[in-house]
Formats: C-alpha cells, structure tokens, sequence
C-alpha cells in the first residue's frame, strides 16, 4: 500500500489521464519514501498501470558457482585503493584508475608449468568513485492527504474467471487501489483458485505553500534517504551540494564521494569450435 500511496503522489492513480502521467517522477518518489524498495520500473499499458518491484535484499551481486570461469570486473568507474585477490590474476593495482566492465582480476592464470588455464577469479576491489544526483523541490506543491477510512472488496479467481464475492466499491478519481491476491489451500495443497482483495483509500487535494528552510529541510531528507537506499554498503566520504533557486523552488544537485566494494563476477563464455 505504501507503495500506491507513493506514486498517487506523483499522479499514477485510478481515474488519472494516462497521457498526463510522467513515470520517472512517481518511481523516484517510491525510492526515496520506501527504505524497503531498490528498484521500481512503472509501464503504463493502455489504461492500466504495471508496477514492478524489487525489495532491497533482492539487488545483492549475482553470485556465480566457483565451478564457474570467471573474471573480476569493475562494477562502476572509479580509482582502486586497496585489492584483496582470493584466485585470478590481478590486472591493476592499487592507484589504478578503471572504467565499469574493465576486468580487474583474469580468470585466465599461469599454472606454473607455463600453461594458461581458465579459472573462477574472486577477490574485492576497494575503490573510490562519485556519482551525481539531483532532486527538485516547489515552493508550492498540491498534495493528496489520505482519509483513515478503507473499503475493501473481494473476488474469486478461478480458471480465467473473476467473481465477485462482495459488493462492488464506487469508483472516483480520488481512490487509491492497493490489489493482494492470496492462494487458497486445502490440507496444504494448493488449490486452482485464489481470493483478491481491492483495498481503496480516499483522498483529498490540499495546496502546502512552504518557506524556503522548509524546502531546504526536504531536499536535505531526500538525499538522506537516498544515500540511506542506495549507498548503505558504501563509504561516504564527502558530499558537496549546489543550490540553485529560482521563482518555483529550489534544484538540489548533490557530488557524493564514495568508497567501497565494485566487485562484479563476469562469466567467461567460450567460443564452441566447429568442424
């Protein structure tokens, strides 16, 4: 729900004008309201509004079997501090300035017998980097305050089919809609049916004029947030800000100095020869 109540802020709600809606703006604000979520993709297909969600556990490097050949590769553009090679053969040392996908530490070693073999290289690569972010904040903003009052509906899923289990909830363009589809079990099967519940929630609109220490202190909650969701297995070294103010509000751009792990496993593929 926390999830919908995010995104009807930014305009994606039931009754919006689908020509209207910019997605960008709704998956930032669902990022940064959200501690638990580390990715949101929204596609908007005809008149329906497609959310896609990852939860925060779910983004740790993929991990590939140590059966597996591999290189080490740069996970983003940075200088090297500091390497921890486990197996592979160490491409750039420390004080080595890399791009992302440079390979760091080869899969392909001397095995001492002066043959190359390929092999499953691991290790860390510490590095320090920066990365730039922007948020915009309006002096005047119109905002939607959720009512404390929910109605719920329930429909039976069956083979294709919907059937309502309870009166219908009138539609208006002033409800959110959170959908939980749960599976229906018998003696710890699962059975061909599942029972959906719609949970709406009213709104109203309200107009917040705000001061410019007001909007300062939002810009300042929003990169912290930020920095919170996505560099919370990082270093932060130094952060600059540039304020840029006009008539409508104030544009934060924000230099984030980091260090920190950018490690990748890459498998190595091999080329089949044919006959």
């Amino acid at each position: 729900i926390y999830t919908l109540k995010s995104i009807a802020e930014k305009g994606i709600f039931i009754g919006a004008y689908s020509d209207s809606i910019e997605t960008d703006p709704a998956e930032l604000n669902a990022k940064l309201s959200i501690k638990d979520i580390s990715w949101i993709n929204i596609e908007i297909n005809g008149s329906r509004a497609d959310v896609f969600i990852n939860e925060g556990e779910m983004i740790n490097k993929p991990e590939i079997s140590v059966k597996t050949p591999c290189n080490v590769v740069a996970g983003r553009d940075g200088v090297i501090v500091e390497t921890q090679v486990y197996s592979g053969t160490l491409l750039y040392p420390a004080g080595s300035g890399i791009s992302e996908g440079s390979v760091i530490i080869s899969g392909v070693v001397n095995d001492g017998a002066d043959n190359l073999i390929i092999t499953h290289a691991n290790g860390k690569i510490i590095a320090e980097f920066s990365e730039t972010v922007q948020f915009r904040q309006d002096f005047r903003t119109t905002e939607k305050v959720l009512n404390n009052v929910d109605e719920q509906e329930k429909e039976l899923l069956f083979m294709g089919a919907v059937i309502p289990l309870t009166s219908r909830v009138e539609q208006t363009n002033n409800k959110i809609c959170e959908e939980y589809i749960s599976k229906c079990k018998f003696l710890g099967l699962d059975m061909p049916w599942s029972i959906k519940t719609n949970t709406y929630n009213s709104y109203n609109e309200i107009e917040v004029s705000r001061t410019y220490d007001d909007v300062n202190r939002i810009l300042q909650q929003k990169l912290e947030l930020y920095c919170q969701n996505f560099y919370n297995e990082y270093e932060i070294l130094d952060v600059k800000q540039n304020m840029l103010y006009d008539d409508e509000g104030i544009t934060m751009t924000a230099e984030i100095k980091l260090k920190g792990d950018i490690a990748v496993q890459q498998e190595i593929l091999r080329k089949n020869n044919v006959a």
